[in-house]
């Protein structure tokens, strides 16, 4: 009995659906009602079957910790949450970020300029005025 590669990919192709199938705990028969009998098929779904038991039991009984899930999060994505550093992970086009630079050097020399004139009016003696007469 010989198999084509053409049978064998069509074979591979449908386990590979089925195990889909097993994995999203969706129906298996509801796939396979419309295939052939093939007794290496049902065999074979037979062992994917038997595997997905077996195999669901123990990664619930072995499921990893809260703490550690939490632990490799941060150190996958990052402890730093703020806004700053969210505004820092999505680079800004070089236009922009010569843009804001100017416009803080800008502010910072308005900013020395106006302390430096109201350093002069200290000796102004301003009488206070109420808001409510």
């Amino acid at each position: 009995m010989t198999h084509s590669p053409k049978d064998d990919s069509y074979i591979e192709n449908l386990l590979d659906s089925l195990t889909n199938a097993v994995l999203m705990e969706q129906d298996v028969d509801a796939l396979i009602q419309d295939q052939p009998q093939n007794p290496e098929l049902t065999s074979l779904v037979d062992v994917i079957r038997k595997l997905s038991l077996h195999l669901s039991g123990f990664s619930h009984q072995h499921a990893p910790e809260e703490a550690y899930m939490q632990s490799l999060k941060q150190d996958l994505i990052g402890t730093d949450d703020t806004m700053l550093s969210r505004l820092r992970a999505v680079p800004l086009p070089l236009r922009v970020q010569i843009a804001t630079g100017l416009a803080a050097i800008v502010a910072g020399i308005m900013f020395i300029i106006r302390r430096r004139m109201n350093d002069g009016d200290d000796n102004i003696n301003m009488e206070e005025i109420p808001a409510i007469n």
